[in-house]
């Protein structure tokens, strides 16, 4: 499988001083027919110049000594890198890490079978140089996000264009597993400690990344970052994004677009008390980590976050979601726009400016617009019931940045969300907040098309007028 539409490698080895490469396409013509050199170290490299999606082309590799020919399909090639939540996989399985849904994901496998295929970097197949077609059996230890994301692209795109899924996910791995040691020290000073001392840094970068390169990817899905809460990293998280991206375009030699999965709500563990102002740092770094770098972008998942519970809605534990089509969902969307150029509404709406008035007393009324949606309306999340009926909302503010008060439940109204704040002194709030941590079943700011507003924190503009903006 490999990338439609741009020069892509080939790579092999020989003992002779060249080889003879073949392509035919699915017409049977000879799409290109070269010799190449092969280097003192017995390596050939060469890249095909871009070739139509397809089904069906035909590639034969020669030498004095041996003739291969392999099958290709030409389409959109998918990277998926990341930590538990990207490596829960479809399922049903022996593992039992497990999406929901997994019975009938599994059982329809067969229609993907010659037009989708999976390749696992770490060990989830047999062997791991190999592309496998997806059948029942190869579809239940591969990654469900990544999964349902190649899923519904290939469905949007009419299922006539090929699709190739590359995952590569290690459970309880901080980012620094996926870089280079230049790429690291670039971020985090030499007497910083290892975020994961029984798992050296750069280890999958150097065991699974670097034998693909200079692989071609259309895209590449990222989802981890719970490990860096836990080593206390989430100041350097934006830096190490960033030396991530810009380090793998360069190396797989491909200018690909990037997107972040943010963290879902969860508890820290059995023992650890629930901390949101940890995961709120994280998913703004997250986010801050993308916008270091052109063609990325982030999307939320809040609102499909497992109950409060440790073990309600979740059987993996309430930092795994099980809930992957939804993820699955705007990632396609986000890739539809992102790599296929479609003027499609895949971003959640992001706070624009927000202005505080003083009301009476010390009571201070709030409105907050919002680019990215025309129609704004408060929704709620999964597993909610009586949240949106709520007297408290999941905004907060601050006068020092330090201190934070809950504001009223939020109204929706002339295109703009309101909250009301009763502080205790009448001193004006300077800072908002928007950490959709307050509880997991909560009222959310969603655009139309049914994706939530992205957390944020920001300063308050202060209006020198009264106004009573909630009625």
């Amino acid at each position: 499988m490999l990338q439609r539409d741009e020069p892509v490698a080939l790579w092999g080895t020989s003992q002779d001083s060249k080889v003879r490469l073949q392509l035919r396409s699915p017409d049977g013509g000879k799409a290109v027919q070269a010799e190449i050199p092969v280097n003192a170290s017995g390596i050939w490299l060469t890249y095909l110049p871009p070739q139509a999606a397809g089904y069906g082309y035909n590639m034969e590799v020669s030498d004095s000594q041996d003739k291969t020919t392999v099958g290709i399909s030409f389409g959109e090639v998918i990277l998926c890198a990341g930590q538990s939540n990207m490596g829960m996989q479809v399922g049903p399985s022996e593992r039992a890490f497990d999406a929901d849904n997994a019975t009938a994901e599994a059982a329809a496998a067969g229609r993907y079978t010659g037009k989708i295929w999976l390749h696992a970097r770490t060990s989830r197949f047999v062997n791991a140089t190999m592309w496998y077609d997806v059948t029942p059996e190869s579809i239940t230890t591969f990654s469900a996000v990544c999964w349902y994301a190649g899923r519904d692209l290939w469905f949007h795109m009419g299922e006539k264009i090929p699709v190739g899924l590359i995952m590569n996910a290690v459970g309880a791995h901080p980012i620094e597993h996926w870089l280079g040691p230049d790429q690291i020290r670039a971020c985090l000073p030499e007497s910083q400690p290892l975020c994961r001392d029984s798992a050296p840094n750069s280890l999958g970068w150097g065991k699974s990344i670097v034998p693909m390169q200079p692989f071609t990817i259309g895209t590449m899905l990222w989802d981890q970052g719970e490990q860096n809460i836990n080593c206390n990293e989430v100041g350097d998280y934006p830096c190490l994004t960033r030396q991530l991206v810009q380090s793998y375009r360069e190396q797989f030699n491909s200018s690909f677009p990037f997107i972040s999965v943010q963290l879902p709500g969860y508890a820290q563990g059995p023992q650890q008390p629930y901390e949101p102002s940890k995961q709120f740092a994280m998913r703004l770094a997250q986010d801050a980590g993308s916008e270091l770098v052109e063609d990325a972008d982030t999307i939320p998942t809040y609102d499909h976050s497992c109950a409060m519970g440790k073990t309600d809605g979740c059987p993996h534990g309430n930092v795994h979601n099980v809930h992957k089509q939804p993820i699955g969902e705007r990632l396609a969307l986000q890739i539809r726009r992102m790599r296929l150029g479609e003027d499609v509404k895949s971003q959640g709406p992001r706070v624009s400016t927000a202005t505080v008035a003083h009301k009476t007393d010390a009571v201070y009324d709030i409105r907050m617009k919002f680019d990215g949606s025309n129609s704004l309306h408060l929704g709620p999340t999964r597993n909610c019931t009586t949240c949106c009926d709520d007297s408290i909302g999941d905004f907060d503010v601050s006068v020092d940045g330090i201190v934070w008060h809950n504001t009223s439940a939020a109204i929706v109204k002339d295109g703009e969300v309101q909250v009301q704040v009763e502080m205790l002194t009448a001193v004006a709030p300077s800072v908002i907040r928007y950490t959709a941590n307050r509880v997991y079943p909560q009222c959310a700011v969603f655009s139309k098309e049914g994706i939530p507003a992205m957390p944020f924190q920001t300063n308050l503009s202060a209006l020198a007028f009264s106004s009573a903006l909630i009625v």
